[in-house]
């Protein structure tokens, strides 16, 4: 008699345990994960939420020790939805034409753009900075032409 309660308490706590989901965010490559949740409450928050959506980048060339202004471009950031961590960033001139698509990694309110190669002695890379009490992305990044270094920087305003 005492081993069948024995076993009837056990089911029941496993019952009550398994039943007591505790909800959360269950995406690893979110910026507010918890190990600890059993359901998904749909609260999961990623680093490259802030940078995603369209902007007008607004940048300059270092022309010795000053900067001279640049015509604005559109910049248009995307996310991957199986890497959140990681954005697409493509530019398109004033002229209609649009750049190769950039990859750039997250952290909080910065995107690094890791040294990329584009053909023909082409490589790009940099940081943007998102401040979110102005709603703008500050851009710092350098481009290399056939061994000549170029140094921009800018300010990218949100669109949508």
């Amino acid at each position: 008699m005492m081993f069948r309660l024995s076993i009837l308490a056990i089911l029941l706590i496993s019952i009550l345990a398994t039943s007591c989901d505790t909800e959360g965010c269950t995406d690893p490559g979110a910026g507010n994960y918890d190990s600890k949740a059993d359901s998904d409450d749909g609260s999961c928050i990623y680093d490259a939420e802030p940078f995603v959506g369209s902007w007008t980048l607004s940048d300059s060339i270092r022309s010795g020790v000053s900067y001279q202004f640049l015509e604005e471009k559109q910049m248009l950031i995307l996310t991957s939805s199986t890497d959140k961590g990681r954005v697409k960033i493509v530019w398109t001139y004033p002229n209609g034409i649009t750049s190769d698509t950039i990859i750039a990694s997250a952290k909080p309110n910065t995107l690094t753009i890791e040294e990329q190669d584009f053909g023909d002695e082409f490589r790009l890379q940099g940081t943007l900075i998102y401040d979110e009490f102005f709603d703008v992305i500050q851009t710092d990044y350098s481009l290399v032409k056939n061994n000549a270094i170029n140094f921009y920087k800018g300010e990218a305003t949100r669109n949508d």
